[in-house]
């Protein structure tokens, strides 16, 4: 057998391989990376349509009727959440590990302060990205990961209850 001839058998053989490999072997895992955001624009959620209205030195700030707001780090962890008067807020931010991918998951320990307890409790904040699944938003779907979070509040009048 010559050179020419073992190269060709293993190119076949190889070949053959990548043909029968299982499409999984290709697949790379879906990932995020961070996206950054200007005036204007939308987040569809369940409970309405919030614009971008202003970005602060270390958040973005989204409104929507009925005198709602949500504050978000550049990172996108939530950090307020006000609705008529009522709010709950993470003075120290939690930390969400870029790029997002399924099964990347961390901790922080927060202070957790809200209308009725202003001075704050300490609370540990605990995300899991979850799954790459479809999301239906104005008759379109869209590819999105589901970040799952839960805060449970270690001492104060909330110790030992989790939110999710």
């Amino acid at each position: 057998m010559s050179v020419r001839e073992a190269i060709r058998a293993v190119a076949g053989v190889a070949a053959a391989l990548l043909l029968c490999a299982p499409t999984w072997a290709f697949a790379q895992k879906p990932r995020a990376e961070l996206p950054t955001y200007e005036l204007g624009e939308q987040w569809f959620r369940s409970d309405g349509v919030f614009e971008l209205t202003r970005i602060e030195a270390d958040r973005y700030v989204f409104t929507a009727p009925n005198n709602r707001e949500l504050h978000l780090a550049k990172d996108l962890v939530w950090l307020r959440v006000y609705v008529s008067g009522y709010w709950v807020e993470i003075e120290q931010q939690a930390v969400l590990k870029w790029p997002l991918e399924v099964g990347k998951w961390g901790v922080s320990n927060v202070k957790w302060r809200w209308h009725g307890f202003p001075t704050g409790s300490p609370a540990r904040v605990q995300w899991e990205v979850k799954a790459y699944e479809d999301v239906r938003v104005g008759g379109k779907t869209y590819k999105a990961f589901r970040v799952d979070w839960e805060v449970r509040h270690q001492f104060g009048p909330c110790a030992n209850v989790g939110k999710r």
